[in-house]
């Protein structure tokens, strides 16, 4: 699986090294108006502007971490909510279970006291995991979407500076554009290429017997 943002950071970057690596940092003004990524494109101008690169990576690296803190912190507050809601709704369900404890003369009215009562711990839990938990995963996809893409913004445009070969700047930006295997994909592969190590010795077996 990849990250189609990623790919097309990636693949502007490649473009960007190759017109450097021919014409010089200074051709690259020319390309800073088609650059749509805010952060690719005050990278570029900080190149253009020929920033040494300990500056370089350091202003860069805190403008990351600025962006991602201020995306994390919208994450935190929706887990935290998610954490909470069904906490009230068990409260709401002791509330309603008092006031239903204090009336027990009229057995009519205790299995709604109890429905009543029991319904603000299931809304509690339906707005945990119906709204606010899932805004939280939503929002750290996109804070580590965020910062995968300036990583590798920062990593490309200090090769491109350093003058490295555009085939190894290719090879570092792949690095963040395919997606980490799951351990059962993993698993999949490796059962596999296991079942093909025998197979591959009864062909070689049979190759000698003839």
């Amino acid at each position: 699986k990849m990250s189609g943002r990623r790919l097309e950071v990636r693949n502007q970057l490649l473009a960007l090294a190759g017109r450097a690596r021919r014409e010089g940092l200074l051709a690259l003004e020319d390309d800073l108006p088609d650059i749509e990524e805010p952060f690719l494109q005050d990278a570029v101008q900080m190149l253009v502007d020929a920033t040494p690169p300990e500056e370089l990576r350091e202003v860069l690296n805190k403008e990351m971490q600025q962006v991602v803190r201020h995306e994390e912190s919208g994450g935190a507050i929706f887990s935290s909510a998610g954490s909470a809601s069904p906490a009230f709704g068990m409260i709401g369900t002791l509330i309603g279970l008092i006031h239903m404890l204090q009336d027990l003369e009229d057995p009519d009215t205790i299995g709604i006291g109890m429905a009543v009562a029991l319904i603000t711990t299931f809304y509690g839990s339906l707005i945990a995991n119906l709204l606010f938990n899932p805004m939280a995963r939503k929002l750290n996809e996109r804070t580590d979407e965020e910062q995968q893409v300036r990583e590798m913004i920062i990593e490309g445009v200090l090769a491109i500076q350093e003058g490295s070969n555009p085939r190894l700047i290719a090879s570092k930006l792949d690095t963040y554009i395919q997606e980490p295997v799951k351990e059962d994909d993993a698993e999949g592969e490796e059962s596999t290429e296991a079942g093909a190590e025998p197979a591959m010795e009864e062909r070689s077996d049979m190759a000698s017997d003839d």
